[in-house]
């Protein structure tokens, strides 16, 4: 594959789950959050050993994979990075004010990815001046187990970052989709209507 450096944004729940995923496929993963968390090394040794005890990980090769973590609030450490994938919160204004400080602080970028599961590739691409190379990448919680990744192309998403993010996709043992863009995506287009007639059965007595 040539993936030499990952780079993750956003230290929450699901971007350290998919700095794991990452570092458990032996591809060193820089981790970048707006602030430091003083006990991040425990949690995530935690997380590594839960992985473990669901037999996802082996249990004798969890140092080796938290020492393929580098843990930082400095954005420029992207710097280098085969591919860098947005997972700060699903806001668009701390997304798209992310993705400005990464490309105006971190050189040598290559595929800039979001892990937005509703948000438009399109608009976000726009803020980092290389629309060419960001393409969505919408993992499901838990990535280490759900085997299902959305790929979404923005309007000027080129065939070589779609075909390279296929390839990451290919190494991780994951199921691709691609789709063109759309609101909702698949997954959550399917989902809303069902929350919405969930709603309505509520208010009609028919369920509690």
């Amino acid at each position: 594959m040539g993936t030499t450096k990952v780079g993750i944004l956003g230290a929450g729940t699901m971007g350290r789950q998919l700095a794991l995923l990452f570092a458990s496929n032996n591809i060193p993963v820089s981790l970048w959050n707006h602030r430091l968390q003083p006990n991040f090394q425990a949690e995530f040794a935690r997380l590594a050993l839960i992985q473990s005890k669901l037999g996802l990980l082996e249990k004798d090769k969890i140092a080796g994979f938290i020492e393929n973590v580098s843990y930082t609030n400095e954005l420029d450490c992207m710097s280098g990075c085969d591919l860098v994938l947005e997972a700060v919160t699903e806001d668009k204004d701390v997304k798209v004010n992310t993705l400005k400080q990464l490309v105006l602080l971190a050189s040598n970028l290559g595929i800039i990815a979001t892990n937005t599961s509703t948000l438009s590739i399109t608009e976000l691409a726009a803020c980092t001046n290389r629309p060419g190379q960001f393409i969505g990448l919408h993992f499901f919680n838990p990535p280490m187990t759900m085997k299902l990744v959305e790929v979404i192309k923005g309007e000027l998403t080129s065939d070589d970052t779609l075909q390279a993010t296929l390839r990451i996709i290919e190494v991780l043992r994951k199921h691709p989709v691609v789709l063109p863009e759309t609101p909702g995506f698949v997954v959550n287009r399917l989902l809303f209507p069902m929350i919405n007639e969930a709603v309505f059965l509520l208010s009609e007595g028919v369920a509690d």
